[in-house]
């Protein structure tokens, strides 16, 4: 019997490219009874990527950054600061509407059937994330500028709670199965997100600083500090964070990333990147292949996923042009999108897997 994939519904019932029937597999893809060979028979994986950009813009790619395609989901002003593909297959995008309010907008069927779910006036919704406690989370700074914790069961009622600490947001983080959310320049920087929400003041620099890129790798949990040009980092199990400084040679450290053995954050302030074996110690990585400092002196977001590190930006300038690129171990990177006219903020990546049934 030859088998063709005929159809695609992904896992939570969601289908890319239309309704069809589905042969009876033998369990689902994601079931631990389902063993290699028979997932491997009955199912095929589809690598998902989606890029947020301005001017209402989604690039979208199925074949894990070969090719892309925009779409623009709702409003043609819109830009899309968070993208997260969500454990059954929809596409959550945040930002602003480009009319002075904070915007969420959600999927239905992966990049199809879109509908606003939150619109509020304030700042750039960011930093979207699966909440550990369940459901969904992001920030941002209400039209006060204080900042915000947004949080959501289903992706389509959104509630928000003011963070105990005065100031406006920087990042939401997942460290280790915990939220936290960095703000900006203020002493309580890096706080806790507790059960109701609560917060709870982690990481304080008496003359303030501005939490933007963290990370746990390696048993370790890594903030960086952009103020201050200093890493925070804490041992899975600790309490107490240490600082060390990152150096003269990297300044305006903005994200990070693990995966490969490696962290690595990105430095706008000198188009560099830092890379580190212990997530302590940083020297300036020596990137090889393309230009790398077109995309790192406006790095929007960096990311380790499938085995591969991956940055987003842009370049300023006439036009501007959207720009993404992969790496595998930190130094040679390749670009994967080029788009002119355009800039790309932030990205998510996720295998699902499509049905394959009987010819």
């Amino acid at each position: 019997m030859r088998l063709k994939a005929i159809c695609t519904p992904l896992l939570g019932g969601i289908v890319l490219f239309g309704n069809c029937s589905v042969a009876q597999a033998p369990c689902q893809s994601t079931d631990l009874s389902c063993d290699d060979g028979t997932r491997a028979l009955y199912f095929q994986p589809v690598p998902l990527m989606v890029v947020g950009g301005n001017n209402g813009t989604l690039w979208i790619s199925r074949n894990g950054g070969a090719s892309f395609y925009p779409i623009v989901p709702a409003s043609a002003t819109a830009s899309y600061i968070s993208v997260l593909i969500t454990p059954d297959n929809r596409i959550l995008a945040s930002g602003n509407d480009g009319a002075g309010n904070s915007y969420i907008v959600r999927s239905n069927t992966f990049d199809r059937d879109w509908q606003v779910v939150y619109l509020n006036g304030g700042g750039d919704v960011m930093n979207l994330r699966v909440n550990p406690a369940g459901g969904f989370a992001a920030v941002r700074s209400n039209a006060s500028t204080q900042a915000e914790l947004l949080y959501s069961e289903d992706g389509l009622q959104w509630n928000n709670t003011a963070v105990s600490v005065v100031g406006s947001v920087a990042s939401l983080h997942d460290l280790n199965g915990t939220l936290y959310v960095g703000m900006q320049s203020v002493a309580d920087f890096f706080v806790r997100v507790d059960s109701g929400p609560a917060f709870t003041p982690s990481i304080n620099l008496p003359g303030g600083d501005t939490g933007t890129g963290a990370i746990h790798g390696a048993g370790l949990s890594v903030v960086i500090g952009l103020s201050s040009n200093d890493v925070y980092y804490r041992p899975e199990g600790g309490s107490t964070w240490n600082t060390s400084p990152l150096g003269p040679s990297l300044s305006g450290c903005e994200d990070a990333a693990y995966g490969n053995g490696l962290f690595l954050v990105a430095c706008p302030g000198n188009d560099e990147l830092g890379v580190s074996f212990d997530g302590i110690s940083y020297s300036r990585a020596l990137p090889t292949g393309v230009d790398l400092t077109s995309v790192a002196s406006s790095v929007q977001e960096m990311k380790f996923r499938e085995g591969t590190f991956f940055i987003s930006g842009f370049t300023t300038g006439a036009p501007d042009t959207a720009r993404m690129a992969r790496s595998l171990d930190g130094a040679s990177w390749e670009m994967i999108l080029l788009e002119s006219n355009a800039r790309a903020f932030s990205m998510d990546f996720k295998t699902s897997f499509q049905f394959l049934v009987p010819d």
